[in-house]
């Protein structure tokens, strides 16, 4: 079985596709944007902390970072618009069925890549709160 992080992300994964099934969704950013590619988005674990609590159990607050990637024209305006229909999608269900307790916003910050073909890109780290038991991380 996985562990929680692991079914939380592709809960994620699950969440972006379904909101946007036509667009490129990477897991993480191993290949470079395809130049026949005018848009991707790439889902990425950044980091997790623990903290102990009694009777055997940890809470868990992961770090994930969603960015959307384009090279269209009007690259500035698709990539927000991609990001708002992720935002959203993210925000219907802020448990992901019952796998975590909340999902909430924490940064996001902007890149602008004029060598390789004006590639502008946006993203938004969310903390993930969940709970795993401390001597089984598959197991809530």
């Amino acid at each position: 079985m996985a562990s929680i992080r692991e079914q939380i992300i592709s809960a994620l994964f699950s969440v972006i596709e379904t909101a946007l099934p036509d667009v490129a969704l990477m897991r993480s950013p191993v290949d470079p944007l395809s130049r026949n590619l005018p848009l991707a988005i790439v889902l990425d674990w950044v980091g997790e902390e623990f903290t102990p609590l009694t009777f055997g159990h940890h809470d868990v607050d992961l770090s994930v970072r969603i960015s959307v990637f384009s090279r269209a024209d009007g690259v500035e305006q698709s990539v927000d618009a991609h990001m708002v229909t992720v935002h959203s999608a993210l925000m219907l269900d802020r448990s992901l069925g019952g796998l975590c307790s909340d999902i909430g916003i924490t940064s996001s910050s902007k890149s602008r890549n004029d060598l390789d073909d004006h590639i502008v890109s946006v993203a938004h780290e969310y903390n993930v709160k969940y709970r795993i038991i401390s001597n089984n991380i598959t197991a809530h």
